[in-house]
């Protein structure tokens, strides 16, 4: 299994490389790959996949994390780049509103409607655990948390 970071949060200092807030990983087992996360917006995506070599229309699977925009916001743009249907794999809430009140009230959901994404791809749409592909399973639904992430100050779900 190889893991690539596409995009995330730093680049170094002169890196030809682009970062945004946000996070999308390349996830590569048995010849298949996947998608997690499509970051705040595709450009810097793209780029980066342009550099590595990875090349859009190879991706298999999408996989998103959760609904907000950092995780979500380029999906669109790479379905076009994929240029074919394939899956996206998500939670059944991903096209819930989710807002913030700090700095001032704002939604940080996904940026899209159901219907634009289901235009490009097949939704795949589950809170329980998936394999996604043989030997890549995704977690499903976390419900329990920890003390510290329970105090979800200025979020309102």
């Amino acid at each position: 299994m190889r893991v690539v970071v596409l995009v995330e949060d730093y680049s170094g200092y002169e890196s030809p490389f682009l970062a945004q807030h946000g996070v999308s990983f390349l996830i590569e087992k048995n010849g298949k790959k996947v998608l997690f996360d499509t970051g705040q917006s595709a450009y810097p995506v793209l780029h980066n996949m342009r550099l590595l070599g990875i090349r859009p229309e190879s991706i298999d699977y999408v996989f998103l994390s959760h609904c907000h925009y950092d995780h979500t916001g380029g999906l669109l743009e790479i379905l076009k780049a994929i240029g074919r249907r394939v899956p996206v794999i998500a939670h059944p809430t991903l096209f819930r509103r989710h807002f913030v009140t700090r700095p001032h009230l704002r939604d940080v959901g996904i940026p899209f409607r159901r219907e634009d994404v289901e235009e490009l791809a097949e939704l795949y749409l589950t809170a329980e655990p998936i394999e996604i592909v043989e030997g890549l399973f995704s977690t499903g639904e976390i419900r329990d948390r920890e003390d510290f992430e329970r105090v979800s100050i200025g979020f309102i779900r």
